[in-house]
């Protein structure tokens, strides 16, 4: 039950969202099955490579990662079969906006294989690259890896700063942005066509000032319905304490669908929840976030389903294990609203990627499983990224490994999946085949990183 003293919108104060049964088709059998190892991504290896974010072409025949080489050097993204070859090697994302550091990378697809590539530019050159501090960047590429055009500027607004940016891709083609800006932070949202050409100007999302309201997410339904998200640091709602969530609905044209954003997490009113992370489906959205202390044991991860109209199915504890902290989730969806969940899991120290998938009616599918394979605690696993094919059968996991010690390398994996589900999809078109890379030849995927047999939570 909702307290008594929290507002929310009219029309959303007495929704309660009734879950369908996903097609009988569309059911997962059991967990994600790993295709092999994880793969370093990158032909350039021993260095500092990181934010590593996946993309899934919607056919399931391909994939793309982008991430950044350092805090100092431009982005990068690389392109592979679902198999793990890689039929590119590393493409430059920024050839023309690259001076000083770019980081926060992230990666798009639409239905036609295009990728949508954004990062952060961190404006420490004179000028900088958008003409005051920082500010957000992107790049749109072809199923190839070939770009339709130059690198270009996301926000119209380039006064103070602009970071993070995310995309999602809109189902009748083009993009939408979400980012941060300002100088004590708003969350923004812009629409794109498919080759960055803009559609409108910068779209405020937050209607509450007070103080900052970053962390901005966007995710776009099957049916153009757009849901942004962000993270109030602001205290406006009572009786909220600490930093907490609230979402609002657009249409693809960029037009409010509620007057007011409301909260995601009604019944957690205390602590923190930061990070908020979004997939969609046909029958609405669903999304995890990180909770300060709800779980009993430093952060944890949680997850809510959201129908079209925003209305809000029961709060799912994502993490078993709750000691110590459980960080930075994030999220994928198949088009019938089977999902999973991964985060990085502290509850040893070093971090390992673990993962939990649920059916499309919120029923998990057992305790989860570990993603990363060393073991040793030589590899400290960090800031997963998860991206599945439209029906859910393939499913990629991306992931930093810092390897321990003092200027000890970082490397972006990855590491590719089968998750069964019941059959009578009927045949799926094999697409383009098998992919070579840039001389001719298929090019290996498997990288050199650690290898370990698979594991899963006692």
């Amino acid at each position: 039950m909702l307290p008594s003293s929290l507002i929310l919108p009219t029309a959303l104060a007495s929704l309660v969202l009734a879950l369908p049964p996903a097609a009988s088709s569309q059911v997962p059998t059991s967990n994600p099955v790993a295709r092999g190892s994880e793969f370093i991504v990158s032909v350039e290896q021993g260095w500092q490579q990181e934010w590593g974010k996946v993309a899934v072409a919607p056919d399931g025949e391909r994939f793309a990662v982008a991430w950044n080489a350092s805090v100092s050097t431009p982005i990068w993204v690389r392109f592979f079969s679902m198999n793990g070859v890689a039929y590119t090697g590393d493409v430059l994302a920024n050839p023309t906006n690259n001076a000083g550091s770019q980081d926060e990378p992230m990666c798009a697809v639409d239905a036609d294989g295009n990728y949508f590539v954004c990062w952060s530019d961190r404006g420490n050159t004179n000028p900088p690259n958008d003409g005051s501090g920082m500010g957000v960047f992107g790049n749109v590429f072809d199923e190839d890896g070939v770009a339709l055009g130059d690198d270009f500027q996301i926000s119209e607004t380039w006064v103070n700063s602009q970071w993070e940016p995310m995309p999602a891709a809109l189902p009748n083609g083009g993009w939408v942005v979400a980012w941060n800006g300002d100088n004590d932070g708003n969350a923004y949202l812009r629409f794109f066509d498919t080759d960055g050409t803009p559609r409108t100007g910068d779209i405020l999302i937050n209607t509450y000032m007070n103080n900052g309201q970053t962390e901005a997410e966007v995710n776009v339904s099957p049916d153009g319905t757009v849901l942004a998200v962000y993270a109030d640091f602001g205290g406006n709602v009572f009786p909220f304490t600490g930093t907490n969530l609230f979402a609002r609905r657009f249409t693809e044209a960029g037009v409010p669908l509620d007057s007011q954003e409301w909260p995601v997490h009604a019944e957690l009113t205390d602590y923190d929840q930061l990070e908020p992370r979004m997939a969609a489906s046909k029958q609405g959205f669903v999304m995890a976030w990180m909770d300060e202390g709800n779980d009993g044991s430093g952060f944890g991860i949680y997850a809510r389903q959201f129908g079209l109209t925003g209305a809000q199915g029961p709060l799912l504890p994502v993490n078993v294990v709750t000691s110590g902290d459980q960080r930075l989730p994030e999220i994928a969806a198949d088009e019938t609203g089977n999902f999973i969940v991964t985060w990085e899991d502290r509850s040893t120290g070093t971090g390992q990627i673990h993962a939990r998938a649920y059916r499309a009616d919120g029923t998990p599918m057992g305790i989860g499983f570990i993603v990363s394979e060393d073991m040793s605690g030589a590899w400290d696993y960090v800031r997963p990224e998860i991206s599945m094919s439209r029906d859910g059968r393939d499913v990629v996991i991306a992931y930093s490994g810092k390897l321990g010690g003092i200027n000890k390398a970082e490397e972006v994996f990855a590491r590719t999946y089968k998750w069964p589900h019941s059959s009578g999809r009927g045949h799926r078109p094999s697409g383009r085949g098998q992919r070579s890379g840039p001389a001719g030849a298929p090019v290996s995927g498997t990288g050199s990183g650690p290898k370990g047999k698979v594991i899963s939570l006692p």
